[in-house]
């Protein structure tokens, strides 16, 4: 009978260790995925602005005026990372958002490229919201 109550009583301490690691556990596994979902995003966006930019240098020269050049340049940048992101699956990839400056003494131009990142789980105040 002893035994019977010292196996019971075992059992119930494993329950209760189990019922406070696996909490612990979720946490750490959700916070990779996470983590590795932001990381793919970013990566993913950074090679969409690659491809986008070795296009742009293809096409050569583009007439007009500096301000039709960055538009141009602009729409055409922010069209084909919002086509790459949805081709690689990456949510939210309407939020892409393009900005040129021509740096006229170098005769070159700086593209910005935002992206809101979406969380697939709700822990978003661990990474923030933009990649």
């Amino acid at each position: 009978m002893r035994q019977l109550n010292l196996l019971k009583n075992r059992q119930a301490q494993q329950l209760v260790e189990f019922a406070i690691v696996i909490p612990i556990l979720m946490i750490i596994i959700f916070i990779v995925v996470e983590f590795g979902a932001a990381i793919n995003s970013r990566m993913t966006l950074a090679e969409a602005v690659k491809s986008s930019m070795m296009e742009i240098n293809k096409l050569g020269s583009i007439d007009g005026s500096t301000a039709d050049k960055e538009a141009f340049v602009k729409d055409y940048i922010q069209n084909k990372v919002i086509q790459y992101l949805l081709n690689h699956n990456i949510p939210n990839s309407g939020s892409v958002e393009a900005k040129v400056t021509y740096i006229p003494m170098t005769n070159t131009a700086v593209v910005f490229v935002s992206y809101d990142y979406v969380p697939y789980f709700m822990i978003s105040g661990l990474l923030g919201n933009t990649v």
